[in-house]
């Protein structure tokens, strides 16, 4: 199913007013007030936006750069142009050799030892740093901007670490609305591998272990804050809890409201609360945690969000740069492009002023659509 253009939805369904779009950002920042987080909440349920002319559309809660060895550490002036942007691709747009050589790299970081100094493998730094420094920036202003980096650091890793010569590429889960476990991601020779062993032992969250495919038993250490080793685990959903808590949050009716907001925070928390969510509450399993980069395919995903806020920063003029919001979770302070993002040891930080625009500061690249 295609997303709706921006261009379609704004002569259909009138934009919200700076006030409108202040009240409805408000509206979202409240239901987490009391945090819990966001992966472990199963039956979490957010009305996702009533525009006032359009109606009401409710909807059931529920990346690719070629990077350069040195882009990590450059800053914006050190990296004045973007002449040839690398172009992220969706996954079944790949020849078989280039899904092979990206899935031979990501098996590769799985079987290196941590960069960041643990009992544990590069792989597993990436779901180590998102719970302990990425949460933070859930539910403000640097949810997009962080995870944009972090997307940016995994493939650094990738290509310094594990020679990966390719980019970073996507999942448009809105080709599979309505049939994720069909998806081309799940293929067990050119895929990650799909649903844990139905009849297997309950690992963690009421999944099993994934048994095909080039993750199949693979080792984790941590869930969430917990240390606690086990096998990399998915459990998809029923079919109708499927439609209910993946299948609402990616329709392009939920996309097309989400990507007509004009302002930055009311699209960030919206994207958060919207699409975000729908492949954690669709996969279950490690995916529906903190920890949740210990599923390979949380890469694609994530890139899929960086695809819809580069295409909704591109819609509009002065777009690239905007930026604001709550500067971080529970925060009063008001967010600025100065503002830094952390990796803790696995990434130095840097200014969201660094990455707000994917064809300046350490940023080269774009999507093929």
């Amino acid at each position: 199913m295609a997303t709706a253009s921006f261009e379609n939805v704004a002569q259909t369904r009138p934009l919200l007013s700076e006030e409108e779009q202040d009240a409805y950002a408000e509206e979202e920042k409240s239901k987490v007030s009391d945090y819990i987080p966001v992966y472990r909440r199963l039956w979490f349920v957010v009305a996702l936006c009533c525009i006032a002319v359009v109606g009401a559309v409710v909807v059931t809660a529920g990346t690719i750069i070629y990077v350069r060895p040195s882009t990590v550490h450059k800053s914006a002036s050190s990296s004045q142009s973007c002449q040839n942007p690398s172009v992220r691709r969706e996954w079944r747009t790949l020849s078989t050799d280039e899904k092979l050589a990206y899935l031979d790299a990501v098996v590769c970081l799985t079987k290196t030892p941590s960069v960041i100094g643990r009992n544990q493998t590069v792989f597993e730094d990436f779901p180590w740093t998102h719970n302990n420094e990425g949460m933070s920036a859930h539910y403000a202003a640097p949810f997009l901007a962080w995870h944009r980096y972090f997307l940016h650091v995994y493939e650094a890793k990738l290509r310094d670490v594990c020679h990966y010569s390719g980019s970073l590429v996507f999942f448009d889960w809105q080709l599979n609305v309505h049939d994720l476990p069909a998806a081309p991601i799940w293929d067990p020779i050119t895929g990650f591998g799909g649903d844990g062993n139905a009849t297997g032992v309950r690992t963690v969250n009421t999944a099993s272990c994934v048994t095909d495919g080039p993750f199949a038993n693979l080792q984790v250490q941590y869930y969430a804050d917990e240390a606690k080793p086990h096998c990399l685990s998915r459990g998809f959903q029923a079919p109708d809890d499927m439609e209910k808590y993946y299948s609402a949050r990616i329709s392009e009716d939920a996309i097309a409201i989400i990507m007509a907001l004009p302002q930055y925070n009311a699209f960030n928390l919206g994207m958060e609360n919207g699409p975000h969510l729908a492949m954690p509450h669709g996969v279950l399993g490690d995916f529906f945690s903190d920890t949740a980069p210990n599923d390979p395919v949380f890469f694609l995903h994530h890139a899929q969000l960086d695809r819809l806020w580069w295409k909704w920063q591109h819609a509009k003029p002065g777009r690239r740069r905007e930026y604001n919001g709550a500067s971080s979770m529970h925060s009063k302070e008001a967010a600025s492009l100065q503002d830094q993002l952390e990796m803790g040891t696995l990434a130095p930080k840097i200014a969201v002023e660094e990455i707000i625009d994917t064809q300046s500061g350490i940023l080269c690249y774009e999507y093929a659509y």
